[in-house]
């Protein structure tokens, strides 16, 4: 366990260094890194990690961040749209008469989870082209699954749907470009009907702006954010109720995870953006 911390806060240490004091050449070309770069191995739970992931180690981080999610849906009794919180729930489809939008959708994981708890439609977004290609197919036969290839900003900008929850795990910090990230938050805010939940995926620490992912060529492709500015960002785009669930999974496991701490936002009922 106290390897693990301390593995955790190196990570850190190396972000604020790479931030700081060793800047980085830029951020990595999205349209192709992932690609090219990262799904080199197929597509599975685990590929959305880190190609050397174990099988065990990427069931164990997914189980995780769901056993979190879960228990915030039942302890706040969330029921189908309009109103995601409320006093009632049913059993069997807890999501029932919900629409869901996945950001980053990678292998799928998250939109069979959405879709077995019980959400009318589920759509998923994701900018790699083998990401994209996979899911359409896992998913052809399944009317209320829609798959959409882009970047979020762009593919949201493009679209009038609302969404009774998105979904954002293990995405947002692979937008290394701020003006970007803060765009994306935008169009996400547009397109979450008022009482909506916004769950994602990351760090939410002290400090802003870590670097903690450069590749071969020193460009950024992982940048974390503070979890103030998370809060300040939302509050801007008519979010409240912001809670942060820290997920302590990683030190109970000898093996590198993610950062998977969870975020859950919920839309202000006015829609209003200030």
């Amino acid at each position: 366990m106290l390897i693990q911390l301390l593995r955790k806060n190196a990570a850190l240490a190396a972000g604020f260094f790479n931030s700081r004091l060793n800047r980085a050449l830029g951020g990595y070309d999205t349209t192709v890194w992932w690609d090219k770069s990262f799904y080199t191995d197929g597509m599975s739970d685990r590929q959305t990690i880190h190609s050397s992931k174990h099988r065990l180690s990427a069931s164990y981080h997914y189980a995780s961040v769901e056993q979190i999610i879960c228990r915030f849906l039942f302890n706040n009794r969330v029921q189908s749209s309009p109103r995601l919180l409320g006093p009632k729930s049913s059993d069997s489809n807890p999501l029932q008469g919900c629409d869901v939008l996945d950001l980053g959708s990678g292998s799928g994981h998250w939109i069979t989870f959405y879709s077995n708890l019980g959400a009318e439609r589920v759509d998923g977004i994701d900018i790699s082209k083998e990401s994209v290609a996979y899911l359409r197919d896992q998913y052809s036969d399944i009317a209320d699954v829609s798959i959409y290839h882009g970047t979020i900003h762009e593919v949201l900008a493009a679209h009038q749907s609302s969404y009774d929850l998105i979904n954002a795990i293990g995405v947002m910090f692979h937008i290394v470009d701020d003006e970007e990230w803060y765009r994306s938050l935008h169009e996400i805010s547009r397109h979450i009907s008022p009482g909506g939940l916004l769950i994602v995926g990351g760090h939410f620490g002290l400090f802003d702006g870590l670097d903690v992912g450069l590749d071969a060529n020193r460009r950024v492709f992982k940048r974390l954010r503070s979890k103030r500015r998370w809060q300040k960002t939302l509050r801007k785009f008519g979010f409240r109720d912001i809670t942060v669930v820290r997920n302590h999974a990683y030190l109970h496991i000898n093996d590198p995870l993610p950062e998977n701490s969870i975020m859950i936002a919920v839309r202000g009922e006015d829609g209003a953006i200030s």
